[in-house]
């Protein structure tokens, strides 16, 4: 809504909310209170950084967040969040965001948003490695947390910065991936491949079972295929290649 024609009028605080009143401009009887002054400046300059980031003009967003960042107040976990977004998106601030996100882990070590900063930030400066443990810590937070969608794509990211520097954890991420998400048509592919390049046979004969299961009947020939080579030639079993692989 538009706040251009009103005027805090009354603020008061609780144990359980914050209570603010607007009304026309001159209207207002009586003063705020230093603390209700305060919350209203914060406010004042919290939009305004805001306006500043949606215009393009970062340098000055940067500014605004920072001093609302020393003022404190009850928006500091936005401001943070503003912050470290800035901070990854501009080479010349991923110093700073570094230092203040390693900080903030230091205190919450599960912080989604620190994680991601420094996911971008070490992604940016070329340490896939490293970028990928962070997305790995955000999967299983956020799967702790009951976040499915927010677990499930950081999982599979990371997976996709590991898969050739340290394949056996992309294939964790991708399992994890995938159980969170079983509709994940880039996990399941992702999976199949290293289960047999890491000779898992048994399971690689569970994972394309489940998919022929879930796939239409046009298009399972080549699962169909595929689980039957497995049975020919990975496993005890041989017999079960001439089977349909959906029984």
């Amino acid at each position: 809504p538009a706040v251009g024609d009103v005027e805090l009028h009354a603020a008061r605080i609780t144990p359980n909310a914050i209570e603010i009143a607007f009304g026309p401009p001159g209207s207002r009887t009586g003063e705020l209170g230093a603390r209700a002054l305060q919350l209203a400046a914060a406010h004042d300059l919290m939009r305004s950084a805001d306006d500043e980031l949606r215009d393009g003009r970062y340098e000055e967003a940067m500014r605004g967040y920072r001093a609302l960042l020393a003022a404190g107040g009850p928006d500091q976990p936005h401001v943070l969040e503003r912050i470290l977004a800035l901070a990854a998106a501009r080479p010349a601030w991923f110093f700073d965001g570094l230092e203040l996100a390693r900080q903030l882990l230091g205190r919450h070590p599960a912080l989604a948003t620190a994680h991601a900063a420094l996911a971008s930030i070490t992604l940016a400066q070329g340490d896939a490695r490293e970028a990928a443990g962070h997305l790995a810590r955000i999967a299983e937070a956020a799967s702790a947390e009951g976040d499915v969608d927010q677990a499930a794509l950081a999982a599979l990211a990371g997976a996709r910065l590991l898969r050739v520097l340290e394949p056996r954890a992309a294939t964790r991420l991708y399992e994890l991936a995938l159980d969170l998400d079983p509709a994940a048509a880039e996990a399941a592919d992702a999976l199949v491949e290293r289960l047999a390049e890491e000779a898992r046979w048994p399971e690689l004969a569970r994972l394309l079972r489940e998919r022929i299961e879930r796939t239409p009947p046009e298009l399972q020939v080549a699962l169909r295929l595929r689980l039957a080579e497995v049975y020919a030639h990975h496993t005890s079993d041989p017999q079960a290649a001439r089977a349909d692989p959906a029984d």
